[in-house]
């Protein structure tokens, strides 16, 4: 027995896209429902006009796929702004302050990004302005002059109750980062970051450019009904002719009466 080559199941292929791919988020029951209403209207007859259906199946499938996909980056790119506040980690707690201060220029971001969250930059320049050497007044001023929220939180969960000023700090900055941090996260940015976002993304050029292949699907879907009304018509034309009936009679019938009437008069 010769060996069966394997193939790999296609489980997003359905009916008359079973040649197209289709990706996990498109319905293949809606463009099943987009090739039966181009069947109903169009009514093709033969492989022919069948096919030139089919193209205009097609190009009207890509450009919906071409406006999910901007919908998806546009989502992608806002995703982005929420959540980047969630990439960056807080720096790790150093002894002095000329080490956070190598820290962070080694981390420094070339093009930094909007600021979708104060309430978590605020959060962030605080836990990267602790240090071991850090004084217990100055710490307490620090505490002070953040929100009041976070400050009231921090004086009720890690009170000034330590042996050493250290391990006040220390605990301080555990809980500003496991705690605030992620709660400030959850919480939605700015609205006027998704406009700015928006802004930069939406681009002149990339709104020609997406009209551009727009036009190209539309010029395909133009060229596919202009053949299917030649061929359309050149079936209507060139199809077997109709007999032509003299009252109501065909030529046949007409002849097979009148030699009946001939036979009579006989």
């Amino acid at each position: 027995m010769s060996e069966r080559r394997s193939r790999r199941p296609n489980a997003l292929k359905h009916g008359a896209f079973s040649a197209v791919e289709l990706f996990p988020w498109e319905d293949a029951k809606e463009f099943e429902e987009l090739r039966r209403g181009l069947m109903e209207e169009h009514q093709p007859k033969g492989p022919l006009q069948e096919d030139c259906v089919n193209s205009i199946l097609s190009c009207m499938g890509r450009k919906r796929r071409l406006r999910d996909k901007l919908n998806l980056d546009i989502a992608a790119a806002l995703e982005r702004v929420e959540y980047r506040a969630s990439w960056e980690d807080p720096p790790p707690l150093f002894d002095t302050s000329v080490e956070g201060s190598m820290h962070a220029l080694r981390k420094r971001r070339p093009h930094p990004g909007p600021r979708p969250r104060d309430d978590y930059q605020r959060l962030l320049s605080f836990s990267a302005s602790l240090f071991g050497e850090k004084s217990k007044s100055l710490l307490k001023l620090s505490l002070s002059m953040l929100r009041a929220e976070f400050s009231a939180h921090l004086n009720e969960k890690v009170p000034c109750e330590f042996e050493s000023t250290y391990q006040w700090i220390a605990a301080v900055k555990k809980e500003v980062d496991s705690v605030l941090l992620p709660m400030v996260r959850s919480r939605a940015p700015q609205s006027n970051v998704y406009f700015e976002t928006a802004a930069a993304f939406l681009t002149d050029d990339r709104i020609l450019e997406d009209l551009a292949i727009e036009d190209r699907f539309d010029a395909g879907i133009d060229r596919a009904l202009k053949r299917l009304w030649q061929l359309q018509l050149a079936r209507r034309f060139d199809g077997p002719k109709e007999p032509k009936l003299i009252d109501g009679k065909s030529p046949k019938q007409l002849e097979y009466c009148n030699s009946i009437a001939r036979e009579k008069k006989e």
